[in-house]
């Protein structure tokens, strides 16, 4: 198109050079660290060189030429690769995996046999937190065996990362991309609804939660109430978004945090519910209790089965992100999953005992798979026909 589209083609190219221009000068004129002035400028410059080898592309039927330029493109291509992946590392701490000397704080034969040990002791799913920072923000969560793929900061589930801002935004750290559990460790009734049932303390004794034992200078301490990583809430417990995020501030402006909590434990916020078919709006939200149980445990990498028991028709609350690639499975057959207290997975449950079967699929993948086939079959077949169809036209 950029070669063959005429003026089409030459005003994509200008446009293009345009966009190298404004976002690399913008990112240029925003940071003050002279290496990544240097590093952008660089970038730019390669963009700048590759738009001019296409226009020239576009102008050239001289062959050895042509090809000469098409040289020059890859180049300049593997060129952007090795600066951007110069812009990710730099100025970051790196390590391998088993890199005992730098991570020596995080996967500590203490964490790791006080983690083991919970595990057999209870084979349920639920979570362990810790109520001390280890050696990095973003990376602990690795030593609890935890597969989410909103574990790392820099590709954070939007749904949690608003989650914190409206519950607890004491918990970032630094920025709205680093968020730390020790920050509000002290809250007993946020624990019962993310399904904390175990913390990893250092000396501390948080108040909830009963003494079970120590591996050195680990304790480990369990909660005193029932607690799962999923919860039953029935119908006359939804509310709105809306009402959710009313209810969370004070009249002056503040947070609400007892409220905050009320609402977490006794109500379930689901995307899409209008305010006039919630049927708990107005009434007291401390007052509502649900009538199930939800029991989970994890049985394959990214396959969670348990059972759930509702007296009455409602929904189940796994304090999973809400993403796409999560599939939940009631008595056999699929269901649609919602966005419920504004980050976690919710699926509706009809009043009885049901099996639950929650699998984890990288979103996309059978799809990415296809096409890459695809991709690579006409590949082949341009190829084949490239180099033996050739044949047969000269002879």
């Amino acid at each position: 198109f950029f070669l063959k589209g005429g003026k089409a083609g030459r005003a994509w190219l200008v446009l293009n050079l345009v966009l190298i221009l404004a976002l690399y000068g913008s990112g240029a004129f925003l940071t003050g660290d002279p290496e990544r002035k240097r590093l952008i400028f660089c970038m730019a410059l390669v963009g700048i060189l590759a738009v001019v080898c296409v226009s020239y592309l576009a102008k050239k039927e001289n062959s050895a030429l042509r090809r000469k330029l098409y040289g020059a493109i890859m180049m300049l291509a593997v060129c952007n690769m090795c600066l951007e992946g110069l812009g990710t590392v730099s100025e970051r701490d790196m390590y391998t995996k088993g890199d005992n000397a730098y991570l020596a704080e995080v996967y500590n034969d203490n964490v790791l046999n006080a983690i083991a040990w919970i595990k057999e002791q209870d084979p349920e799913f639920y979570r362990v937190e810790k109520t001390y920072m280890e050696k990095v923000v973003c990376m602990s969560a690795l030593a609890q065996e935890y597969y989410g793929v909103s574990t790392y900061n820099s590709t954070q589930n939007g749904n949690v990362r608003r989650f914190v801002q409206m519950v607890r935004p004491e918990m970032f750290y630094q920025d709205v991309n680093h968020y730390r559990y020790c920050q509000a460790a002290d809250d007993e009734k946020l624990d019962r609804f993310l399904g904390v049932r175990y913390l990893l303390t250092r000396g501390e004794q948080p108040e909830g939660y009963e003494y079970l034992c120590s591996f050195e200078d680990v304790d480990v301490y369990k909660c005193k109430e029932e607690v799962s990583a999923g919860r039953f809430y029935s119908k006359s417990q939804v509310i709105s978004e809306d009402t959710f995020t009313m209810n969370t501030y004070n009249s002056d402006g503040g947070r609400n945090l007892t409220q905050i909590d009320d609402m977490l434990l006794n109500c379930l916020a689901l995307e899409n519910t209008e305010k006039e078919e919630s049927s708990s709006e107005g009434k007291d939200l401390e007052k509502q209790t649900g009538t199930g149980q939800v029991r989970l445990t994890e049985t394959g990498y990214g396959v969670l089965t348990g059972t759930a028991e509702a007296e009455t028709d409602g929904y189940v609350l796994v304090s999973i992100p809400y993403e796409k690639g999560w599939s939940v499975k009631v008595d056999g057959e699929e269901q649609e999953t919602i966005r419920g207290n504004i980050g976690f997975t919710v699926v509706a449950m009809e009043k009885g005992t049901h099996t639950l079967e929650l699998v984890y699929q990288v979103p996309y993948f059978k799809e990415g798979i296809f096409a890459s086939a695809c991709a690579w079959a006409l590949y082949f077949f341009w190829f084949g026909f490239q180099r033996f169809g050739k044949k047969r036209s000269r002879k």
